[in-house]
């Protein structure tokens, strides 16, 4: 086997690293003291193309692979674990809209994140952390759509997210089988976030 990186890759995984060095370690632990959010390291990394690296490009992505990713994230990591974890969480919620979405809900959401907004990916419940399946958020089909009730805690990006992908059973009966995702909006009539 060859475990030779492309130039591609090497490129991604020498980006991160520069932006590592250069923006995140320098500030690492102020972030953290103040307990603030990295926008303007987020937005520099969107800048260098290293946000959303598994977007399709017809979606404002780079259109690159997981191994980009990954490779980019490592680098991330290394300058402060906390800011790696902001760039990963608004990745997976693009994610689960990439896998599940259909092709108009892709260009509206993953649209919005590439103009700068975040997503948060809103799946732990108090009594279900490791156990998906064991959820209690519920969405009922009304007239409009769903209502969705429940509560989520320890969500990741949730103080700045514009959205959520919220999971919800749909069928509490079929187990994990039964739930589904739903885009929220953060001021949809009975959201609240807490901090």
């Amino acid at each position: 086997m060859d475990f030779t990186l492309t130039d591609e890759q090497q490129a991604a995984r020498d980006l991160a690293r520069e932006i590592a060095e250069g923006e995140i370690k320098p500030v690492a632990h102020q972030l953290d003291e103040r307990k603030e959010f990295p926008s303007a390291i987020l937005k520099t990394v969107r800048e260098a193309g290293l946000l959303h690296v598994t977007f399709p490009e017809e979606y404002g992505g780079a259109g690159l692979g997981i191994l980009e990713w990954v490779l980019a994230i490592e680098q991330f990591a290394w300058g402060c674990p906390g800011v790696a974890t902001a760039i990963a969480i608004n990745s997976l919620t693009g994610d689960a809209i990439i896998v599940a979405g259909t092709e108009e809900q892709k260009a509206t959401w993953l649209g919005r994140m590439a103009a700068g907004e975040y997503g948060a990916y809103a799946l732990t419940e108090p009594a279900a952390g490791s156990d998906v399946a064991n959820i209690q958020t519920r969405a009922r089909e009304t007239p409009d759509g769903y209502a969705l009730s429940g509560s989520k805690i320890w969500i990741s990006n949730a103080t700045v997210a514009s959205f959520f992908v919220v999971f919800a059973k749909t069928d509490p009966e079929a187990g994990r089988k039964g739930i589904s995702a739903f885009v929220v909006e953060r001021d949809a009539p009975g959201v609240t976030v807490g901090n």
